[in-house]
């Protein structure tokens, strides 16, 4: 079992990582889709692409932009344990010990959980 909502590193707009990253306790989980699977981190690192994203080129990268309502995760590497998932999973179940490299579209390793899609049954 996991919490409903946890804690995460995110911005609301991009800048300068001193002044916009904060850590936000409220994040709600998402469900997961069939080939996901859901990550309780253990460790993660900030790397030259969130600096790039956060500070620079995030509107170029992900044509959108953060907001108060809908703020962003930063993160994209990181090490953790499968606690859920989905259906269409194969080659992963809960209790694997995993490390992961995020895709641009969906950031989030620095935080207490973060999701991750497979596809065609290998890590992604």
């Amino acid at each position: 079992a996991f919490p409903n909502n946890f804690n995460a590193y995110q911005f609301e707009s991009y800048g300068p990582m001193d002044k916009t990253l904060s850590i936000h306790s409220d994040v709600p989980q998402m469900p997961i889709g069939s080939n996901q699977v859901r990550i309780k981190m253990h460790s993660a690192s900030v790397n030259p692409i969130d600096y790039m994203i956060l500070e620079s080129a995030g509107e170029a990268f992900l044509k959108r932009s953060p907001s108060a309502d809908k703020p962003f995760t930063i993160g994209m590497d990181g090490a953790g344990e499968v606690v859920e998932a989905g259906s269409d999973v194969q080659n992963l179940k809960v209790g694997d010990a995993v490390y992961t490299m995020l895709p641009f579209t969906s950031f989030g390793t620095l935080a207490e959980y973060a999701r991750n899609l497979l596809r065609g049954n290998r890590e992604t």
